[in-house]
């Protein structure tokens, strides 16, 4: 099930999309692989993240729920991922990252104001909680090139402050999969 989630993640994660669409379009990409297997959750894919600790700020966000004062997202905005499953009485899975929304660099004719997703969040994804068979490259692809961003941008910093135990710990963890 974990997968399932992860997968959800990743391709939303990794979506070309045009500046100001609403959030809602881009639902169902962290719900699909669930779907096919006959599972969904019930909190939306994601929201807006404020300054000052107010952590769930709209008017964006990514969910099934659209309104009339849906807000549409723009580059520059912060917004999380968070696809999830939940047994109830029994365990809960959420994957959640933070992402800047930044401008496409896959710009085609006729698509020249696409954006996509930027991860602020840096923390490697568990790997001994992946089934390899369910992903598909472009998924392995992804994990590989956010673990080396998590090694390249974190690892530094570690080094610098002599904290050797932590950069071993994500050296192992940011190992291609």
């Amino acid at each position: 099930m974990n997968t399932l989630v992860l997968r959800g993640h990743i391709d939303t994660a990794k979506q070309n999309f045009p500046d100001g669409i609403k959030g809602s379009r881009l639902d169902a990409l962290s719900r699909v692989g669930l779907w096919n297997e006959g599972y969904d959750f019930l909190h939306g894919v994601g929201h807006g993240v404020g300054h000052f600790l107010n952590v769930h700020e709209g008017p964006i966000g990514i969910s099934f729920r659209s309104s009339a004062n849906e807000g549409t997202l723009h580059q520059g905005n912060v917004i999380t991922i968070e696809p999830g499953y939940y047994e109830v009485g029994k365990f809960g899975i959420r994957i959640e990252n933070c992402y800047e929304i930044v401008k496409s660099e896959k710009l085609h004719s006729g698509a020249e104001n696409f954006l996509t997703f930027e991860p602020l969040t840096l923390v490697p994804i568990q790997q001994n909680l992946i089934q390899r068979d369910l992903l598909q490259q472009k998924h392995i692809d992804w994990l590989n090139a956010y673990h080396q961003k998590c090694l390249d941008k974190v690892g530094p910093f570690l080094k610098e402050h002599g904290l050797q135990e932590e950069l071993e710990f994500l050296e192992k963890s940011c190992q291609k999969f």
